[in-house]
């Protein structure tokens, strides 16, 4: 290897690593570079009570209020550069056991409880 491509070789590597360390302290203290996910600066997300989700406090949920809810979770998360957990959008009809268009709290809690037990380590 010539002096030049030595030198070129040199210069190369320290730009990368400059460039890793501004990446570096560009996402110190997020989530991405912390080792405690979960115990930095980001609060855990619980689970929406059913009167945060009962918009118009009816005592049902309808579709429009869950998708609006989860709507708002899954921007709030983007806005603090979380990474989009549970992005896909809940299936309305399949949480609705009786099929009346509206979830009582029993049918909402019985979903809920479904989704912690499928996020359980075996």
């Amino acid at each position: 290897m010539t002096t030049r491509a030595r030198i070129l070789n040199g210069f190369a590597i320290l730009v990368v690593a400059a460039a890793m360390t501004l990446s570096f302290a560009a996402n110190a203290g997020s989530h991405h570079g912390d080792k405690h996910h979960g115990k930095g600066k980001h609060k855990r997300h619980k689970p929406p009570t059913f009167a945060e989700v009962d918009a118009n406090s009816d005592g049902f949920i309808v579709a429009e209020e869950l998708y609006q809810m989860h709507g708002k979770r899954m921007a709030a998360r983007a806005a603090e550069g979380r990474k989009l957990k549970n992005a896909r959008t809940p299936d309305f009809e399949k949480i609705d056991q009786d099929g009346d268009g509206k979830l009582t709290a029993e049918e909402f809690a019985a979903h809920q409880a479904e989704c912690r037990y499928a996020k359980r380590p075996d």
